[in-house]
């Protein structure tokens, strides 16, 4: 009786005592609502859309460059996604939308989106360790065009 109480006090400290729960309730993390990039500060001065004026923040250089944010409260995301795109009639602003699950980290303090890409394989589209407060937040992205690659500090603003 004795060893089938200690096996029963252990499985139970096994079960509940090792586990470690540092997601947060998406309610609580307040971060839900309609986000949209303010800023797109990049790593080099770049001409975004090929008008020979370069800068580094692509919303400042370009009209053609936007991302939309939805964070909902049961945990799905909407990333909207505009941004040139290079035809054989000239420049052009691409839609792109990408669908997922999201959730907030209070101890490393990071938003992270997961998604699938077209072969199913789940991809981190978006991970944030600047998060200031509830107005806005920080992202590191990296894009590629046909002046190379770089990098571009997005800031996220609150929209609703």
């Amino acid at each position: 009786m004795m060893i089938k109480n200690i096996f029963y006090v252990g499985f139970c400290f096994l079960l509940f005592g090792c586990a470690t729960d540092d997601s947060v309730d998406l309610q609580e993390a307040g971060f839900y609502g309609d986000w949209i990039v303010v800023s797109a500060e990049t790593d080099r001065e770049i001409d975004y859309d090929l008008d020979g004026n370069t800068s580094t923040d692509i919303t400042e250089d370009s009209s053609c460059f936007t991302i939309e944010l939805a964070l909902n409260p049961d945990g799905s995301f909407r990333e909207i996604i505009m941004e040139r795109e290079d035809d054989d009639t000239g420049l052009d602003c691409g839609i792109s939308v990408k669908t997922g699950n999201w959730e907030y980290n209070r101890d490393s303090n990071l938003i992270i989106l997961n998604y699938l890409d077209e072969n199913g394989n789940i991809v981190i589209a978006l991970t944030s360790n600047s998060i200031k407060d509830n107005d806005s937040f920080y992202v590191e992205r990296e894009f590629t065009d046909d002046q190379g690659s770089f990098i571009a500090n997005l800031r996220f603003g609150f929209l609703n």
